[in-house]
């Protein structure tokens, strides 16, 4: 069972502001974590038409299942911005894992180091 409530806002001092309560009326549902668990299907159809839910446990806040904003990018859409952006390249075509696992690793010569090598990239500015 899904319950609703009201939520006021609260002022400085932790109290509740009853002047406010008319501007900063909102309606919210509310569910206990036990209804969460055995009604997440019907509950994430309410966040998907809009809804936010409250969840509780023994009356007290802990999460709050609502929807995700539509304007949020997908990882599609944040590689294009980072191609764009010139941080990234498109792939020209599907890695072979196979064919790159085979390749024979470079080899540094004996005695040297990839880390002294690295550091003395930087202090130069390389």
């Amino acid at each position: 069972m899904v319950r609703a409530f009201c939520v006021f806002k609260i002022d400085t001092r932790d109290r509740v502001d009853r002047r406010n309560i008319s501007r900063y009326f909102s309606l919210m549902k509310k569910a206990s974590i036990t209804e969460t668990k055995n009604h997440l299907s019907r509950l994430l159809e309410e966040v998907k038409s809009g809804t936010t839910i409250l969840i509780l446990d023994r009356n007290k806040p802990v999460a709050r299942l609502e929807p995700v904003a539509a304007d949020q990018d997908t990882n599609d859409e944040r590689v294009a911005v980072l191609i764009r952006q010139g941080l990234a390249t498109a792939f020209r075509r599907r890695l072979n894992v196979a064919s790159f696992l085979a390749r024979k690793m470079a080899r540094l010569p004996e005695g040297t180091s990839a880390v002294r090598a690295l550091l003395s990239e930087r202090e130069e500015g390389r």
